[in-house]
């Protein structure tokens, strides 16, 4: 019989970083959902790319996880009762994130394309998430006085 350590197996050099792989797996599996649900959304695609710009230009926003927000943008989009308009379809996912969407208790943001239940916030703080959701209420605020 043969002696079976704990799988302490040395992988040859040229064996990719398993970890790399899986995270390679996981964008793809988000790029697809993504092109499946959010790709085909009036408004989607433009409110991902408005909400980008203010996490590249507002430093609070700077730790919103990208796959989060695209979720979040989808979800708020889509339970809408009808198409919307670019504006509407941005106050109606402030609304979301002023809600308290993205705080602890709340229904948080869980990865569709995972097997195990993943929380796509988990990476920022819970400062973090208050002071965005701070920012989505002023902003809100902002866009609802025309």
């Amino acid at each position: 019989m043969q002696d079976i350590t704990s799988g302490l197996v040395k992988d040859p050099a040229d064996v990719l970083d398993r970890q790399k792989c899986l995270d390679a797996l996981a964008a793809l599996r988000h790029a697809k959902w993504f092109q499946a649900r959010a790709n085909g959304l009036q408004s989607c695609v433009i409110i991902i790319r408005i909400l980008r710009d203010l996490c590249q230009r507002v430093p609070t926003w700077s730790a919103f996880p990208s796959w989060a927000m695209e979720l979040l943008v989808e979800k708020a989009i889509s339970s809408a009762s009808g198409p919307l308009s670019p504006g509407d379809a941005l106050r109606r996912v402030f609304e979301c994130i002023s809600s308290g969407i993205l705080l602890s208790g709340g229904p948080g943001l869980m990865d569709p394309c995972e097997k195990n239940s993943t929380d796509t916030l988990s990476t920022i703080t819970e400062q973090q998430k208050e002071d965005i959701t701070s920012s989505a209420q002023v902003l809100w605020a902002g866009t609802t006085d025309f």
